[in-house]
């Protein structure tokens, strides 16, 4: 099985297994419930959740209103300079408030992460294969 550019290995025990991550251009079913749900079969997903008070809801606000104007003045498709302008002042940006540990950091008590960790598990083997995950505080 040849891999394509998105694809990977990943060392599975004694057994070298191919895993694909998702195609944006292949064939896929998307669910709505309270959120979308897209599948496509034989791909890996990554997910990452946050709390709700990991950011001050007024420093999201100030994100969301910058990013908002940001993306009126540069639309897509973007030059090299604007996707790193991007990056540094959106993706770059946020993800250091996130490291900061603003709100109630609430997966740092053990008694919280036990039950995130149940429910992360909860239908492991059934209606997902869970490979990792991390839970962070």
């Amino acid at each position: 099985m040849a891999l394509g550019e998105h694809d990977c290995r990943l060392m599975s025990g004694d057994r070298d297994v191919p895993l694909r991550s998702f195609d944006p251009y292949g064939e896929m079913s998307i669910k709505r419930r309270r959120l979308p749900h897209w599948d496509q079969p034989g791909v890996a997903y990554f997910i990452t959740f946050r709390l709700a008070d990991s950011l001050p809801q007024s420093l999201l606000r100030q994100w969301r209103d910058e990013r908002a104007i940001w993306l009126r003045w540069h639309p897509e498709p973007w030059l090299p300079t604007e996707q790193g302008e991007y990056e540094e002042r959106f993706s770059r940006r946020i993800q250091g408030w996130l490291d900061a540990g603003m709100g109630g950091c609430h997966l740092r008590r053990t008694d919280v992460r036990c039950q995130v960790e149940s429910c992360l598990l909860h239908f492991d083997g059934t209606r997902y294969d869970l490979d990792a995950f991390v839970l962070d505080a």
